[in-house]
């Protein structure tokens, strides 16, 4: 009789390797306890702010999708990319805060997993730089929060190495989950997280980092500065080049007007009504004190 072969275990799935053998959740529950805790946290007076995508892609805008980018390039745990991408989409992450060095979230997996990750500030170095790369290049902040700026200043925001968005080596995770690696699927679903948030509201992205994002518009003042620190042309013409109008010069003089009587246009231009004409008598030329009106027309002899 020819025994048995012994039968081999099942290899662990993903799941089991990256929760540390945790029991699985279907995505129908993990959505549905996610809800519930939504309720509960209301009921207890608190205000959770889950992120909601629509559609498999994590992020629509150049903002986003920036982040989403930078984020896979910076990451070398793509197997947690992966997972992360999943939750953020599925609705796990239940609370998102985004906060000048740091963001707080909860994650529903096997149970509700708390998530931190802190960033470093922008070195004010590289915040200058990117401020005299935008100079001049940004109308409003409505044109910067909506993209509606030079592909090359977006390309400088999003530099991988000395941009807007932190390096790997510029963020710390926490999460309160079992596994063991700094950056467990319930970061990155967090992560994901930002990018999709920075869709509606990028300007996160610079609070995260604790700048402002006014500091790349341009304004008046700076229109003004650089047109007088240019100097090309004269004060009148500069002027009149900036704001597309011509100017009256004030020095200059008529060729009839004498110096003596320069005053008199100036009081009638200070808003002086000129004098009524008034009839003038003169003498006769035969001498007599009889005298005549001048009038104005033509004279006719009496």
């Amino acid at each position: 009789m020819t025994p048995k072969k012994p039968t081999r275990p099942a290899p662990p799935s993903s799941w089991q390797s990256d929760a540390m053998f945790a029991p699985y959740v279907p995505v129908a529950a993990r959505k549905a306890k996610a809800e519930a805790a939504g309720r509960a946290a209301k009921k207890r007076g608190a205000s959770y702010d889950p992120v909601v995508i629509e559609g498999r892609g994590i992020a629509r805008t150049h903002w986003g999708k920036a982040f989403c980018e930078h984020l896979e390039k910076h990451c070398d745990r793509h197997n947690r990319l992966a997972r992360g991408r999943s939750y953020a989409r599925n609705g796990s992450v239940v609370h998102l805060a985004v906060a000048p060095g740091g963001v707080t979230a909860k994650v529903m997996g096997t149970s509700m997993y708390t998530v931190e990750v802190d960033v470093v500030a922008l070195p004010t170095d590289r915040w200058t730089r990117i401020e005299e790369h935008a100079r001049g290049k940004v109308a409003s902040l409505l044109d910067l929060l909506s993209g509606r700026i030079p592909d090359e200043l977006m390309r400088e925001l999003a530099n991988p190495d000395d941009g807007l968005f932190p390096r790997a080596k510029e963020m710390t995770f926490r999460c309160s989950c079992p596994d063991s690696a700094s950056m467990c699927k319930h970061v990155a679903a967090v992560l994901y997280g930002v990018a999709a948030r920075a869709d509606a509201r990028p300007e996160l992205l610079f609070t995260l980092r604790g700048v402002d994002a006014r500091g790349l518009v341009t304004t008046l003042d700076d229109i003004v500065a650089s047109t007088t620190h240019a100097n090309a042309l004269d004060a009148d013409e500069d002027l009149s080049a900036l704001f597309g109008i011509e100017l009256e010069t004030s020095d200059a003089v008529s060729p009839k007007t004498t110096p003596g009587k320069a005053e008199k246009p100036a009081k009638q231009a200070a808003g002086k009504a000129p004098k009524k004409a008034v009839k003038k008598t003169v003498a006769l030329p035969t001498g007599t004190a009889r005298k005549r009106r001048v009038a104005k027309g033509p004279h006719h002899p009496t």
